[in-house]
């Protein structure tokens, strides 16, 4: 919580503070239990992951103009993003190979909600209201 307190303004800093502390968590949460070893090969790529797809979209937001659907439309390709690299690491931690299922299946999902999203906030700054895109 500390370094959310004192890095306010220094917004990269303070992530990669935060991607040291939760990385340092997870190294010694997996050093308690010898038996199992989880951090390399499933909690690191994770973290690192999740830590990235974080990094990126608030890159996007801070480069925006505009802030509205744009940013929440980018956020969604993210996060499928991290679904399919989520079940990638699992699969290959899990079974040894890679077949995507689940995460394919959420990205498809999200796509078309994006895409609508992207739609929506562009052609809205021009000034179009709703009515006149849905002739209501």
């Amino acid at each position: 919580m500390s370094v959310f307190l004192f890095l306010k303004k220094k917004t990269y800093l303070s992530a990669a503070l935060l991607m040291l502390a939760v990385l340092t968590a997870l190294f010694f949460i997996d050093i308690i239990d010898p038996a199992s070893k989880w951090f390399i090969p499933l909690g690191f790529p994770l973290a690192i992951a999740a830590f990235a797809a974080t990094g990126l979209i608030i890159t996007l937001y801070k480069a925006a103009h505009f802030k509205g659907l744009n940013i929440i439309a980018a956020a969604l390709i993210t996060l499928s993003g991290l679904c399919i690299i989520t079940e990638t690491v699992l699969d290959e931690y899990l079974k040894g190979s890679v077949g995507l299922r689940w995460s394919l299946i959420a990205a498809v999902s999200i796509f078309p909600v994006s895409l609508i999203f992207f739609f929506y906030h562009y052609r809205l700054k021009k000034g179009n209201r709703l009515d006149s895109l849905f002739h209501i």
